[in-house]
Protein backbone atom coordinates (compact mmCIF):
# COMPACT_ATOMS: atom_id res chain seq x y z
CA UNK A 1 0.00 0.00 0.00
CA UNK A 2 1.33 3.39 -1.00
CA UNK A 3 0.81 5.96 1.80
CA UNK A 4 1.13 8.76 -0.77
CA UNK A 5 -2.18 7.79 -2.34
CA UNK A 6 -3.96 8.75 0.89
CA UNK A 7 -5.15 12.10 2.18
CA UNK A 8 -6.15 10.75 5.62
CA UNK A 9 -4.02 8.62 7.92
CA UNK A 10 -7.10 6.94 9.40
CA UNK A 11 -8.17 5.70 5.97
CA UNK A 12 -4.69 4.27 5.44
CA UNK A 13 -4.88 2.29 8.68
CA UNK A 14 -8.42 1.17 7.87
CA UNK A 15 -7.38 -0.17 4.45
CA UNK A 16 -4.23 -1.69 5.93
CA UNK A 17 -6.27 -3.61 8.50
CA UNK A 18 -8.70 -4.83 5.85
CA UNK A 19 -5.78 -6.00 3.74
CA UNK A 20 -4.29 -7.95 6.67
CA UNK A 21 -7.64 -9.59 7.39
CA UNK A 22 -8.06 -10.55 3.74
CA UNK A 23 -4.60 -12.10 3.64
CA UNK A 24 -4.97 -14.00 6.90
CA UNK A 25 -8.31 -14.90 8.42
CA UNK A 26 -6.59 -15.27 11.80
CA UNK A 27 -5.74 -11.56 11.85
CA UNK A 28 -8.29 -10.18 14.29
CA UNK A 29 -8.59 -6.52 15.21
CA UNK A 30 -7.36 -7.43 18.70
CA UNK A 31 -4.20 -9.01 17.33
CA UNK A 32 -3.53 -6.09 15.00
CA UNK A 33 -4.09 -3.61 17.84
CA UNK A 34 -1.64 -5.57 19.97
CA UNK A 35 0.90 -5.32 17.19
CA UNK A 36 0.31 -1.56 16.99
CA UNK A 37 0.66 -1.24 20.76
CA UNK A 38 -2.81 0.29 21.28
CA UNK A 39 -6.13 -0.97 22.62
CA UNK A 40 -8.57 -2.70 20.21
CA UNK A 41 -11.40 -0.35 21.17
CA UNK A 42 -9.27 2.72 20.46
CA UNK A 43 -8.12 1.34 17.12
CA UNK A 44 -11.72 0.55 16.16
CA UNK A 45 -12.80 4.12 16.96
CA UNK A 46 -9.98 5.61 14.91
CA UNK A 47 -10.51 3.53 11.76
CA UNK A 48 -14.23 4.31 11.96
CA UNK A 49 -13.50 8.04 12.03
CA UNK A 50 -14.62 8.56 15.62
CA UNK A 51 -11.38 9.89 17.01
CA UNK A 52 -7.65 10.29 16.52
CA UNK A 53 -4.60 8.47 17.78
CA UNK A 54 -2.43 10.32 20.25
CA UNK A 55 1.09 11.17 19.10
CA UNK A 56 2.51 8.35 21.24
CA UNK A 57 0.02 5.75 19.99
CA UNK A 58 0.44 6.87 16.40
CA UNK A 59 4.23 6.62 16.66
CA UNK A 60 3.96 3.06 18.01
CA UNK A 61 1.61 2.05 15.21
CA UNK A 62 3.75 3.57 12.46
CA UNK A 63 6.96 2.03 13.78
CA UNK A 64 5.34 -1.40 13.60
CA UNK A 65 4.79 -0.97 9.85
CA UNK A 66 7.39 -2.11 7.35
CA UNK A 67 7.69 1.25 5.64
CA UNK A 68 10.50 3.40 4.30
CA UNK A 69 11.45 6.46 6.34
CA UNK A 70 9.87 8.91 3.88
CA UNK A 71 6.61 6.92 3.93
CA UNK A 72 6.55 7.12 7.73
CA UNK A 73 7.28 10.83 7.53
CA UNK A 74 4.36 11.28 5.15
CA UNK A 75 1.93 9.45 7.45
CA UNK A 76 3.23 11.45 10.41
CA UNK A 77 2.57 14.68 8.53
CA UNK A 78 -0.98 13.49 7.72
CA UNK A 79 -1.52 12.74 11.41
CA UNK A 80 -0.18 16.13 12.49
CA UNK A 81 -2.30 17.96 9.92
CA UNK A 82 -5.41 16.16 11.21
CA UNK A 83 -4.76 16.44 14.95
CA UNK A 84 -2.87 19.64 15.70
CA UNK A 85 -4.83 22.54 17.15
CA UNK A 86 -2.30 25.14 16.09
CA UNK A 87 -3.05 26.81 12.72
CA UNK A 88 0.67 27.42 12.27
CA UNK A 89 1.56 23.76 12.90
CA UNK A 90 -1.24 22.66 10.57
CA UNK A 91 0.13 24.93 7.86
CA UNK A 92 3.63 23.53 8.39
CA UNK A 93 2.27 19.99 8.12
CA UNK A 94 0.40 20.88 4.93
CA UNK A 95 3.54 22.43 3.43
CA UNK A 96 5.55 19.33 4.34
CA UNK A 97 2.94 17.09 2.74
CA UNK A 98 3.05 19.11 -0.47
CA UNK A 99 6.83 18.91 -0.56
CA UNK A 100 6.88 15.16 0.13
CA UNK A 101 4.23 14.52 -2.52
CA UNK A 102 6.22 16.48 -5.05
CA UNK A 103 9.39 14.51 -4.48
CA UNK A 104 7.54 11.20 -4.34
CA UNK A 105 5.47 11.94 -7.41
CA UNK A 106 8.51 11.98 -9.62
CA UNK A 107 11.67 9.97 -9.98
CA UNK A 108 14.73 11.74 -11.32
CA UNK A 109 15.52 11.02 -14.93
CA UNK A 110 18.92 11.53 -16.51
CA UNK A 111 17.94 13.06 -19.84
CA UNK A 112 21.53 13.09 -21.08
CA UNK A 113 21.92 9.33 -20.61
CA UNK A 114 18.44 8.26 -21.75
CA UNK A 115 18.12 10.81 -24.56
CA UNK A 116 14.39 11.31 -24.08
CA UNK A 117 12.47 14.48 -24.86
CA UNK A 118 9.17 16.21 -24.18
CA UNK A 119 7.12 13.87 -26.37
CA UNK A 120 8.35 10.79 -24.49
CA UNK A 121 7.03 12.25 -21.23
CA UNK A 122 3.82 13.41 -22.89
CA UNK A 123 3.20 9.96 -24.37
CA UNK A 124 3.47 8.43 -20.90
CA UNK A 125 0.80 10.78 -19.60
CA UNK A 126 -1.38 10.04 -22.63
CA UNK A 127 -1.10 6.33 -21.83
CA UNK A 128 -2.11 6.99 -18.23
CA UNK A 129 -5.39 8.41 -19.57
CA UNK A 130 -5.97 5.83 -22.32
CA UNK A 131 -3.82 2.67 -22.13
CA UNK A 132 -5.53 1.29 -25.26
CA UNK A 133 -4.91 4.29 -27.54
CA UNK A 134 -3.85 3.39 -31.07
CA UNK A 135 -0.75 4.65 -32.84
CA UNK A 136 -2.81 6.75 -35.26
CA UNK A 137 -4.89 8.26 -32.45
CA UNK A 138 -1.80 9.24 -30.50
CA UNK A 139 -0.15 10.67 -33.60
CA UNK A 140 -3.19 12.86 -34.23
CA UNK A 141 -3.54 13.89 -30.58
CA UNK A 142 0.11 14.99 -30.30
CA UNK A 143 0.35 16.37 -33.85
CA UNK A 144 3.40 14.20 -34.45
CA UNK A 145 4.13 11.78 -37.26
CA UNK A 146 3.28 8.12 -36.77
CA UNK A 147 6.97 7.31 -37.17
CA UNK A 148 8.02 9.66 -34.34
CA UNK A 149 5.35 8.27 -32.01
CA UNK A 150 6.18 4.67 -32.89
CA UNK A 151 9.91 5.21 -32.27
CA UNK A 152 9.15 6.92 -28.95
CA UNK A 153 6.94 4.02 -27.83
CA UNK A 154 9.62 1.51 -28.76
CA UNK A 155 12.22 3.49 -26.83
CA UNK A 156 10.01 3.75 -23.75
CA UNK A 157 9.57 -0.02 -23.87
CA UNK A 158 13.30 -0.57 -24.36
CA UNK A 159 14.23 1.47 -21.28
CA UNK A 160 11.45 -0.24 -19.28
CA UNK A 161 9.26 2.83 -18.79
CA UNK A 162 6.23 1.15 -20.39
CA UNK A 163 5.15 -2.32 -21.49
CA UNK A 164 2.69 -3.50 -24.14
CA UNK A 165 0.61 -6.65 -23.81
CA UNK A 166 -2.48 -7.60 -25.81
CA UNK A 167 -2.95 -4.04 -27.04
CA UNK A 168 -2.78 -2.49 -23.57
CA UNK A 169 0.04 -0.23 -22.42
CA UNK A 170 1.16 -0.34 -18.80
CA UNK A 171 3.27 2.35 -17.16
CA UNK A 172 6.22 0.77 -15.38
CA UNK A 173 7.59 4.13 -14.24
CA UNK A 174 4.62 6.18 -13.11
CA UNK A 175 6.53 8.82 -11.20
CA UNK A 176 8.70 10.84 -13.51
CA UNK A 177 9.99 14.36 -13.30
CA UNK A 178 12.75 16.43 -14.80
CA UNK A 179 15.76 16.52 -12.45
CA UNK A 180 17.04 19.72 -10.87
CA UNK A 181 20.50 19.72 -12.45
CA UNK A 182 19.92 22.86 -14.52
CA UNK A 183 23.48 22.80 -15.91
CA UNK A 184 22.69 19.61 -17.82
CA UNK A 185 22.45 20.05 -21.61
CA UNK A 186 19.54 17.60 -21.65
CA UNK A 187 17.64 19.71 -19.13
CA UNK A 188 18.20 22.93 -21.07
CA UNK A 189 17.11 21.27 -24.31
CA UNK A 190 13.96 19.98 -22.60
CA UNK A 191 13.01 23.45 -21.35
CA UNK A 192 13.71 24.96 -24.78
CA UNK A 193 11.38 22.37 -26.32
CA UNK A 194 8.61 23.19 -23.84
CA UNK A 195 9.00 26.93 -24.45
CA UNK A 196 8.73 26.22 -28.17
CA UNK A 197 5.52 24.26 -27.53
CA UNK A 198 4.22 27.21 -25.51
CA UNK A 199 4.80 29.58 -28.44
CA UNK A 200 3.06 27.16 -30.79
CA UNK A 201 0.08 26.86 -28.44
CA UNK A 202 -0.13 30.66 -28.12
CA UNK A 203 -0.61 30.89 -31.88
CA UNK A 204 -2.69 27.77 -32.55
CA UNK A 205 -4.72 26.80 -29.46
CA UNK A 206 -8.06 28.60 -28.85
CA UNK A 207 -7.85 31.14 -26.03
CA UNK A 208 -10.50 29.30 -23.99
CA UNK A 209 -8.21 26.25 -23.83
CA UNK A 210 -4.97 27.92 -22.81
CA UNK A 211 -3.87 30.47 -20.23
CA UNK A 212 -0.85 32.76 -20.42
CA UNK A 213 0.18 35.28 -17.82
CA UNK A 214 3.49 37.03 -17.31
CA UNK A 215 4.16 39.33 -14.36
CA UNK A 216 7.03 41.79 -14.10
CA UNK A 217 7.84 42.68 -10.51
CA UNK A 218 10.67 43.64 -8.18
CA UNK A 219 12.20 40.93 -6.02
CA UNK A 220 14.41 40.87 -2.96
CA UNK A 221 17.00 38.18 -3.69
CA UNK A 222 16.62 36.84 -0.15
CA UNK A 223 13.08 35.80 -1.08
CA UNK A 224 14.06 33.90 -4.22
CA UNK A 225 14.31 30.51 -2.50
CA UNK A 226 10.96 30.85 -0.74
CA UNK A 227 9.29 31.90 -3.99
CA UNK A 228 10.62 28.92 -5.95
CA UNK A 229 9.47 26.60 -3.16
CA UNK A 230 5.97 28.09 -3.25
CA UNK A 231 5.80 27.63 -7.03
CA UNK A 232 7.05 24.06 -6.69
CA UNK A 233 4.40 23.22 -4.09
CA UNK A 234 1.66 24.74 -6.26
CA UNK A 235 2.72 22.70 -9.29
CA UNK A 236 2.87 19.57 -7.15
CA UNK A 237 -0.65 20.05 -5.79
CA UNK A 238 -2.21 20.84 -9.17
CA UNK A 239 -0.55 17.91 -10.93
CA UNK A 240 -2.17 15.46 -8.51
CA UNK A 241 -5.78 16.65 -8.70
CA UNK A 242 -6.74 14.92 -11.97
CA UNK A 243 -5.11 11.54 -12.38
CA UNK A 244 -4.97 8.92 -15.08
CA UNK A 245 -8.24 7.85 -16.63
CA UNK A 246 -10.17 10.54 -14.73
CA UNK A 247 -8.56 13.06 -17.11
CA UNK A 248 -9.27 13.94 -20.74
CA UNK A 249 -6.20 15.88 -21.89
CA UNK A 250 -2.51 16.32 -21.16
CA UNK A 251 -1.51 19.88 -20.23
CA UNK A 252 1.75 21.58 -19.38
CA UNK A 253 2.31 24.34 -16.84
CA UNK A 254 5.59 25.90 -17.88
CA UNK A 255 6.81 28.30 -15.22
CA UNK A 256 9.81 30.56 -15.63
CA UNK A 257 11.36 32.86 -13.04
CA UNK A 258 14.33 34.87 -14.26
CA UNK A 259 15.84 38.39 -13.92
CA UNK A 260 15.12 41.04 -16.53
CA UNK A 261 17.97 43.20 -15.23
CA UNK A 262 21.53 42.14 -16.02
CA UNK A 263 23.07 43.83 -12.98
CA UNK A 264 21.79 44.91 -9.57
CA UNK A 265 19.71 48.12 -9.58
CA UNK A 266 19.42 48.48 -5.80
CA UNK A 267 19.95 51.97 -4.45
CA UNK A 268 23.46 52.46 -3.11
CA UNK A 269 23.27 53.77 0.45
CA UNK A 270 26.18 56.20 0.04
CA UNK A 271 24.59 57.68 -3.07
CA UNK A 272 21.25 57.93 -1.30
CA UNK A 273 22.76 59.88 1.60
CA UNK A 274 24.39 62.38 -0.76
CA UNK A 275 21.17 63.23 -2.63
Amino acid sequence: MDPYSYQCYRQYFSDYIQKLKAQRSSQSLRRIAQRFGISPSRLSEVVNGQGHLSIASFSKAVESLDLASDDKMYLSALHKEATTKSPLDRRKASDLLAELRYHKLFERVNLDELDIDWHHFTIMFVLSVNPYISLDQMSEALNLSVEVVENALLKLQRISFISLEEGRYTLLQRHIRIPDAHHSPGIRNFHRAMLSRAITALNQVPSNQRFYQSNIFTLNKDRYGALTKKITNFLSEESQKDKGQDSQDVYCISCQLFPLTKTSISLDQNTALET
